[in-house]
């Protein structure tokens, strides 16, 4: 699957649609708040992006844990018109870097207020990251991918 001229893979496969319903971790950037994080579900986070095939060393490097490479990949999205399998494992990738970056924090927050989700659901998401900060937020220290 092409997005942002790299290729992107992960061994689930999306719905015909090309959007995933159920509840996994490439979905719980649209659904969990930051400080419902636990370290079980950011364990689960860390490994559905371990689990990503990318082509491009600037998707590589997000996957690693890079926060600009990551934020920009999700910068590119732009606004979205509707939520899809690439999406969703654009924001999974921000969202991993998000656990330990402010600065993906941020780029979370504000990129969750452009996607099309129910109203309430946005303005609470964006705002969890939006006071995502501080090292009482950081509990989980396990490796990222």
């Amino acid at each position: 699957m092409s997005l942002c001229s790299t290729t992107i893979t992960r061994t689930i496969e999306p719905h015909p649609d090309g959007f995933l319903d159920d509840e996994t971790p490439l979905t719980y950037w649209r659904s969990v708040a930051a400080d419902d994080f636990d370290g079980e579900l950011r364990s689960a986070v860390a490994s559905s992006v371990a689990s990503i095939y990318a082509s491009s060393s600037k998707a590589q490097a997000a996957i690693g844990g890079d926060a600009e490479a990551a934020i920009e990949l999700v910068e590119r999205l732009k606004a979205p018109s509707k939520i899809n399998f690439q999406v969703d494992l654009l924001m999974t990738i921000l969202l991993n870097v998000a656990f330990r970056s402010d600065e993906a924090a941020d780029a979370l927050a504000r990129a969750l207020k452009l996607m099309p989700l129910d109203h309430a659901d946005r303005e609470r998401l964006s705002a969890s990251w939006s006071a995502y900060h501080g090292p009482e937020h950081r509990l989980f220290t396990g490796p990222l991918p």
